[in-house]
């Protein structure tokens, strides 16, 4: 990961996962966006209110691979049809975790964008905070001063 803080296992409720890949690959994508915003997200408290995340497997309609709350305490990643849609446990762990990235983005209050990890439909390819994602992460929640994207914009 890039720079900024170590991971953090703060007090997101994790749950309804078939496996613990999927709790991995999950932790996997709050450890990454710490690491972008140096420590600026933190997953024990949500940005949109002053508890814990949730985050569980649920069966999503039309296709949708995730979703997240209005009000930003939950998201739902759509595990079985990850699974359908991917070929080997890699590519299952990084659709996983890119659902995820993008998923905690929204729940913070970052919009779609047209391109990179924000792009609408989430592309698999994204398992990392590019720039413009951490420009509007950053302000949302305080970022440290070591904050950078992780990957360059896809």
């Amino acid at each position: 990961m890039g720079c900024g803080a170590g991971p953090l296992r703060g007090e997101a409720t994790i749950s309804n996962h078939r496996d613990g890949s999927t709790q991995a690959a999950v932790w996997e994508a709050f450890d990454e966006w710490a690491a972008a915003t140096d420590g600026g997200l933190d997953p024990g408290l949500s940005v949109a209110h002053d508890g814990p995340w949730l985050v569980s497997a649920k069966d999503l309609s039309d296709g949708i691979l995730g979703a997240t709350s209005v009000s930003g305490d939950w998201i739902h990643l759509d595990t079985v049809r990850l699974d359908e849609i991917t070929d080997s446990y890699s590519q299952y762990r990084d659709a996983v975790k890119a659902v995820a990235l993008h998923e905690i983005g929204h729940a913070a209050g970052i919009q779609n964008h047209e391109h990179g990890l924000m792009r609408n439909p989430v592309s698999f390819a994204n398992t990392c905070v590019d720039s413009a994602a951490l420009a509007d992460m950053c302000a949302l929640v305080n970022c440290g001063p070591r904050s950078g994207a992780t990957c360059i914009t896809r």
